[in-house]
């Protein structure tokens, strides 16, 4: 074995573990690549493997002697496309491991540039190393690329990312190697230490620790990713589980909504089955009230006849052929009005005072002229437009004929008031200069009674169905007129119905 060989194995040795170690991290870091198609994993990938070819090929020319390999401009041309690949690489590793480009877009354009500069200066070393051989562009190229490196290296450094202390103790590192290895290379041959004339090794030690450091960060940078997924994951599975709860909680609002919705289309079922109950009932008691009103007039009208008819015999029976004739002219153009009267609900106001005129005419012939009368109705009223019930008003006339003029010897007078004293009424004033009613009560006379019983209870009742039955109220007032002496002087009956 040669005594250089010898002198030099351990370091040979640690060479040789060195770059396997190298080479072992790069395939390792490009599987890593193939697996997770991340781009940190890639661009390490490439400068673990430049810097294991670098090595590789350092190594043989310092082992194989100074005066290195045969085709010099060749090994120098593969060397410095060595450097630069190792240099680009190692600058595109360091954007992505510190997320150069989401944290600061405008670095990420200057890394673009260089990276572009750095390919322009290899062509232009190689040109420099073939055609023009200068020393001088060769410094200036390196000197602009190392200044560039610089700049991006502090500018990357600046930022808080997490994984920056790992990226700055590697840099500082290789960069404490690479100056270490520069000096010593400089010291001169006739040095008697080992290690002082293998400035490489210290490069070498850089070189290893530089890649422990990146290769922690990347170990870092997984767990920082699996920690980010796991909590991406939990926000997920968090606003999963708030979306069911929300969904839960839309759902229950949802079944309340319908159970409100339900209760409240029962309730207005129920509410319009009510509705349409009353409104048959109430149709029913319409009915019913017509049916009622017809059989009151049925009633009304027998009773009125009855008392003519009785009046017609009594001339029959005197012989009195004349008035017998008269009365019974009358009582046909009455028996007629009445006939049409009664065959509506309402009739004209003009029909109803002259079916009374006529009553009380007959009356008063009855009576042989005791009864006299009186219809006074305003100028103002429209007796055809505005319209009342059909005899109406007869049985309060009849009641005064019979209870306040049948029993005063020299007669009375009726006297018939209609007034308008509002648009949607009329007032209608009975007054007579009778007995009045408590002394007609004492006399207790049973024709009055009879008469009192029926026709006014009819009447009663009719305006108590009018009432219901068209949703007025119409009323009747009785009042006792006094003299000035204190005796009676008559009744006065007021009706007061809506029109």
């Amino acid at each position: 074995m040669p005594k250089r060989t010898q002198a030099t194995m351990p370091v040979l040795i640690f060479f040789s573990a060195a770059l396997g170690a190298v080479l072992f991290m790069s395939l390792f870091t490009f599987a890593q690549y193939l697996l997770n198609r991340n781009a940190p994993y890639g661009w390490y990938a490439l400068y673990l493997m430049t810097t294991a070819i670098w090595l590789w090929q350092s190594t043989s020319v310092w082992f194989n002697g100074v005066s290195g390999p045969p085709d010099l401009p060749v090994f120098f041309a593969y060397m410095l496309l060595l450097g630069y690949g190792m240099m680009v690489s190692y600058v595109r590793f360091i954007g992505y491991l510190l997320e150069v480009s989401q944290q600061h877009p405008r670095l990420e354009r200057w890394t673009r540039y260089f990276v572009r500069f750095a390919a322009l200066s290899v062509l232009v070393l190689l040109a420099e190393l073939f055609i023009w051989n200068s020393t001088y562009v060769y410094i200036a190229i390196n000197f602009l690329n190392y200044v560039g490196l610089l700049f991006l290296m502090v500018s990357m450094l600046r930022n808080r990312h997490p994984l920056k202390r790992y990226a700055l103790a590697g840099s500082i590192l290789l960069v404490s190697g690479a100056i270490t290895a520069t000096f010593l290379n400089y010291i001169g041959p006739e040095t008697t230490d080992q290690l002082n004339r293998m400035p490489l090794f210290y490069l070498v030690v850089s070189q290893l620790l530089e890649i422990l450091c990146f290769s922690l960060a990347l170990g870092r940078r997984s767990y920082l990713n699996k920690v980010e997924k796991l909590h991406v994951q939990q926000q997920l599975i968090d606003q999963l589980e708030e979306n069911q709860r929300l969904q839960r909680t839309h759902t229950v609002e949802l079944e309340q909504q319908l159970a409100q919705r339900t209760r409240e289309v029962q309730e207005q079922s129920q509410l319009l089955e009510a509705q349409r109950i009353q409104q048959l009932e109430s149709e029913f008691e319409q009915k019913l009230a017509d049916t009622e009103m017809t059989a009151l007039r049925a009633q009304m009208n027998p009773h009125f006849i009855f008392n003519c008819l009785n009046s017609i015999k009594l001339y029959t029976l005197q012989n009195d052929a004349d008035r017998a004739s008269e009365y019974l002219t009358k009582f046909a153009r009455l028996i007629r009005l009445v006939l049409d009267n009664s065959r509506s609900d309402l009739v004209p106001l003009r029909n109803e005072l002259e079916a009374l005129r006529l009553y009380i005419e007959l009356e008063a012939m009855r009576f042989k002229q005791k009864v006299r009368f009186e219809i006074d109705a305003s100028p103002g009223i429209d007796q055809q437009y505005l319209r009342i019930p059909p005899l109406l008003l007869q049985p309060f006339v009849e009641n005064a004929i019979w209870h306040g003029l049948m029993h005063k010897p020299e007669g009375g007078t009726v006297t018939v008031v209609v007034r308008q004293p509002e648009e949607d009424g009329l007032c209608i004033t009975i007054t007579d200069d009778g007995i009045g009613r408590a002394r007609a009560a004492a006399l207790k006379s049973k024709s009055a009674d009879t008469h009192k019983s029926f026709g006014m209870q009819v009447t009663a009742d009719r305006i108590r169905m009018i009432n219901h039955l068209y949703d007025t109220h119409a009323r009747v007032t009785i009042h006792d007129l006094v003299a000035p002496d204190g005796q009676p002087a008559g009744t006065e009956v007021v009706l007061k119905i809506p029109v």
